[in-house]
């Protein structure tokens, strides 16, 4: 049996401490952890995070681990970042283990239309907000007409009418689906806060990039993780495609 990585096994304990604590999903978990609302996480939120779970590692062992993951992302870890960490070693709580069992895992790439749209679109809420003196988490908390910490399509359509966004039913599927990282069918606050930044803070030429490393990362993802499952007798089913732009 092939053993584990120190941080494969550092992330293992980890899942292991948020099952017991009652944490059913890793968009659940990314909240509880992103502390400070930023829509990332930064390395001192991963050190709180093991000092609160109480897990039994020295100094050394969380330095390396900080080191590993933090190398290419000096502004931290967004959401998006966050899931990658834990799919790259198949590991999952209840509610992604039951997301996964419906179907596929497909990686997306996100056309290069959807994301100049976006952009023009954030920037749009982001002058809309400034002018209302409104934060962004009071926006989101609006649009929430369940409560439940997640936005639907209908939900996301309503806030961004509430700034003046108005898009077509094949715009609105796109950009849904550009931020529902984990394909849920929904988008909590830690998704939406993570997009919203990243898509602010980058230019869009660097936004265009980012999605063609972060699409060939996922493919490289899949394959291998294809591949274990096959070698267990396991057929997941991964795969990479593009989604369709909008017509415009």
């Amino acid at each position: 049996m092939k053993s584990r990585t120190g941080e494969e096994q550092i992330l293992y304990l980890l899942i292991e401490s948020l099952r017991k604590t009652g944490i059913k999903s890793l968009a659940e978990a990314f909240e509880l952890f992103d502390k400070e609302r930023r829509g990332s996480l930064s390395r001192e939120d991963f050190r709180d995070v093991f000092k609160n779970m109480k897990l039994r590692l020295d100094d050394n062992e969380v330095d390396k681990f900080i080191d590993h993951f933090w190398r290419d992302n000096k502004a931290g870890i967004d959401y998006e970042a966050f899931l990658r960490i834990f799919q790259r070693y198949q590991l999952k709580l209840e509610d992604d283990e039951q997301r996964m069992k419906k179907g596929n895992v497909v990686a997306y790439r996100i056309p290069d239309d959807v994301i100049r749209l976006k952009k023009r679109i954030y920037e749009e809420i982001q002058k809309a907000l400034s002018k209302k003196g409104m934060k962004i988490d009071a926006l989101f908390r609006t649009a929430d007409r369940s409560k439940d910490g997640a936005i639907d399509m209908a939900e996301l359509r309503c806030m961004f009418g509430e700034m003046q966004v108005k898009l077509t039913d094949m715009e609105m599927q796109n950009i849904f689906s550009s931020i529902d990282f984990d394909l849920s069918g929904k988008i909590t606050y830690g998704e939406f806060l993570s997009d919203f930044n990243k898509t602010i803070q980058s230019d869009t030429a660097t936004l265009l990039v980012q999605e063609k490393e972060r699409f060939e990362t996922q493919q490289r993802e899949n394959a291998s993780m294809s591949r274990q499952y096959q070698a267990q007798g396991e057929n997941p089913g991964f795969s990479g495609v593009s989604r369709q732009s909008p017509e415009m």
